[in-house]
């Protein structure tokens, strides 16, 4: 295979990875509105919300251009029934409003057995809960496998 072609392949998968997004988009839903925030969940029925104008940021949707923000998925168990209530919602990263904060807090509800809160931080992340191969660990590979050739 010819190096340049494969520095090209290259290059596109890197320009990929890094490209910057203006702000991270997340779903935004809770269970007490619509059943559509709960499991299975419905991706084409929930709103998905521009974090930078999310109602659930600390300054309410007038939130300045450079801050950083992390998409939560936050899964409530009750005491009585074991049901479970979602959430997914925006967050600004590294403030107080995070999964060890809410887990914490929660934990002082008798009517909330266990909270269980992802946060994540790539747009629409926050669909369902389990972990996502980054896409940067698939491009290291497929590099390796060009060269190799």
């Amino acid at each position: 295979m010819n190096i340049n072609f494969s520095f090209g392949v290259l290059a596109i998968i890197v320009c990929y990875t890094f490209t910057e997004v203006a702000s991270l988009r997340c779903f935004e839903c809770t269970e007490s509105e619509s059943a559509i925030c709960s499991l299975p969940f419905k991706k084409d029925s929930t709103n998905i919300t521009d974090c930078s104008r999310s109602i659930y940021t600390v300054d309410n949707g007038n939130d300045p251009p450079n801050r950083e923000f992390v998409c939560l998925l936050i899964e409530e168990i009750d005491a009585i029934g074991e049901n479970s209530t979602f959430t997914r919602r925006c967050s600004i990263k590294n403030s107080n409003d995070n999964c060890e904060n809410i887990i914490t807090k929660n934990f002082m509800f008798p009517d909330i057995k266990k909270t269980k809160c992802q946060q994540c931080e790539e747009d629409l992340c926050n669909s369902t809960p389990t972990k996502y191969s980054h896409f940067s660990i698939i491009a290291l590979f497929l590099s390796f496998v060009i060269f190799r050739m």
